[in-house]
């Protein structure tokens, strides 16, 4: 996928996810903040470094090697909210609160608004 691309479908699904109500849809929340991530971090990456992970395995890993230390550390609290709410159906406002904070630290980091 282009950059360009990441870059739109990341704010697409985030307009979508924002929309949403934080204590009855939070699994939708946290997974869809999930993807945007992957896809902001592919957008981030590529435009600095001319290179990306296309899939979550190792991504954390790969942006540490790369010098993101504050974005490998994002995903991997992302990584555990996803675990703990999508698989083990832990459900609450507040972490869905909290996702949508990483990921605007995310774009922080990586310059996007």
């Amino acid at each position: 996928m282009k950059t360009e691309k990441r870059l739109e479908k990341a704010k697409r699904i985030e307009e979508s996810i924002r929309k949403l109500n934080p204590e009855k849809e939070w699994e939708l929340i946290v997974e869809g903040a999930y993807g945007c991530a992957i896809n902001y971090i592919a957008y981030i990456t590529e435009t600095k470094i001319r290179e990306h992970r296309d899939m979550h395995k190792g991504l954390a890993r790969f942006l540490d090697e790369k010098g993101f230390n504050k974005l490998a550390m994002l995903f991997r609290e992302l990584e555990i909210y996803r675990q703990g709410r999508w698989y083990g159906n832990k459900g609450n406002g507040e972490v869905s609160q909290r996702v949508l904070d990483i990921l605007d630290k995310i774009k922080e980091l990586g310059g996007i608004w």
